[in-house]
């Protein structure tokens, strides 16, 4: 997978995150309904399904990226994953909380609020200045760790 792939399947996921985000504030947030409550929760819920399968299917390219660099990821490459794993966990929670364990469903709310917040944040901060800068080359993903692949170094040039 390039990484202007990867960068486009994550402006969908940030799509996601976001029509997400506008069916739950829409449902919880609003006295008067402009929807039909029952069709916005079958939309949130099949989109946190894809939402779910694509973060998965983007995870596993990363990592083999990560895998194939051979080095140590630099600290934005290492606090990008962290917070993977963070929004990984508390959609975890979220849906365990949302299937299993009913009676803590009041504390759902402020854990689906994190890939609405952090999403956006998370995808300007990382994907989208790896694509503004290197234009679709995922070469350099590791540039302070000099990665096999990166350009610059030794070997490669």
């Amino acid at each position: 997978m390039t990484f202007f792939t990867k960068s486009i399947l994550s402006l969908v996921l940030l799509g996601s995150t976001l029509i997400a985000f506008f069916t739950m504030f829409e449902l919880i947030g609003r006295k008067e309904k402009r929807f039909n409550p029952k069709l916005l929760r079958t939309v949130h819920r099949v989109n946190g399904y894809c939402f779910l399968i694509l973060f998965l299917i983007l995870s596993y390219y990363c990592l083999k990226i990560m895998r194939a660099a051979g080095v140590e990821p630099s600290p934005r490459v290492a606090l990008h994953g962290l917070l993977a794993v963070a929004t990984f966990l508390f959609l975890s929670l979220k849906l365990s909380i949302t299937l299993f364990y009913r009676q803590y469903l009041p504390k759902v709310a402020p854990l689906g609020n994190w890939p609405g917040v952090a999403g956006p944040r998370h995808y300007g901060q990382f994907c989208g200045l790896l694509f503004y800068h290197e234009r679709g080359d995922h070469s350099c993903c590791f540039r302070y760790g000099r990665g096999k692949n990166c350009r610059g170094s030794p070997g490669t040039e």
